[in-house]
């Protein structure tokens, strides 16, 4: 029972929500009518006071080419109806205004003056100014900074009212913060660049660009592509070269290290195996210290670590404990 009420109650509120929409839309249609008719009135009075030299729309003038709509010879199509913008039939208001575009208030400066270059150099600058401020590349009160960054908000407003200095004064932000920016990263990247550099060094010093060939030259083309990224003041993608290169330069270097302890431990070997003789320089211990009794050590070869037949008393006993079972 409780199903079939809820059910209902849910049908009612449909049908109520279908009648609601089908009378919005009867009411829309005839206000639809009623415009289109007003419209093609106010056109007609228009159209009519053009042909007869009349100023039928007042004393505002057409803010696409500041005269009279009656005699405006621009051709501006309305972006939503393709027809002119003062017979334009949509009644789409002005963007800038939201009045009849016909009506528009002079005084207000229209969007298509600005200049689409302008804005794009805004862009650049902000790009630039986040990225100072990301990598700390000022502080606060930087006097440089501040500098730019006035100068910049007042391009901004000069862009706004169509000022003619708009385009200088972003050209002057954007040359200040370019500098500020390049000098950050070139005190940021100088000591990362001089530890690649400084590991490449070592790396040739221990002969790892012939020990470990490929692995040096692969550090060493990432180091010389760095360089000439930094050359090229792409000083992002410099940073992670050096980073990059100087972790090849390490690693060329270990490999070296463990290339020749091998080699030494071989030689070694060779010279206990081929040549007949051991030198028994090291003890190893071979058992281990009792409670009761000391370790015992044997003596080892430095060259193949066999052991020779020599022994010796090593770590001195344990003592006495509880659980030693003495």
């Amino acid at each position: 029972m409780v199903v079939y009420v809820k059910v209902n109650m849910l049908h009612l509120k449909v049908a109520s929500a279908n009648n609601k929409r089908k009378r919005e839309v009867k009411m829309k249609k005839i206000n639809k009518i009623w415009l289109n008719i007003a419209v093609i009135a106010i056109v007609g009075l228009v159209v009519f006071g053009c042909v007869n030299d009349i100023n039928i729309t007042g004393s505002n003038p057409c803010v696409i080419c500041d005269v009279d709509p009656c005699v405006c010879q621009i051709g501006i199509s309305c972006v939503t109806c393709g027809e002119d913008l003062c017979v334009c039939l949509t009644n789409t208001p002005c963007v800038i205004c939201s009045e009849d575009p016909c009506v528009c208030d002079e005084s207000d400066p229209p969007i298509i003056n600005k200049n689409i270059e302008d804005w794009e150099l805004y862009t650049l600058i902000l790009d630039m100014k986040q990225e100072i401020e990301d990598y700390g590349f000022t502080q606060p009160a930087d006097e440089d900074f501040l500098e730019a960054d006035e100068i910049f908000n007042t391009a901004i407003d000069a862009y706004m009212a169509d000022e003619d200095e708009a385009a200088a004064l972003g050209e002057e932000a954007k040359n200040l913060f370019e500098s500020i920016l390049k000098n950050g990263w070139i005190a940021y990247l100088a000591p990362i660049k001089t530890a690649a550099a400084t590991e490449r060094e070592l790396a040739v010093a221990e002969r790892a660009n012939i020990a470990s060939r490929d692995l040096f030259r692969n550090a060493d083309a990432l180091y010389n592509q760095a360089d000439t990224d930094y050359e090229n003041e792409n000083f992002k993608v410099a940073a992670q070269g050096y980073i990059e290169a100087k972790k090849g330069f390490t690693s060329a270097r270990d490999d070296t290290e463990s290339k020749r302890l091998r080699a030494e431990e071989a030689i070694r070997i060779a010279e206990c195996t081929i040549g007949g003789g051991h030198y028994f320089t090291l003890w190893q211990q071979t058992t281990a210290p009792t409670c009761t009794t000391a370790a015992i050590e044997t003596e080892k070869c430095s060259g193949c670590t066999v052991l020779g037949t020599e022994t010796r008393s090593g770590a001195p006993a344990l003592g006495h404990s509880e659980n030693c079972g003495h």
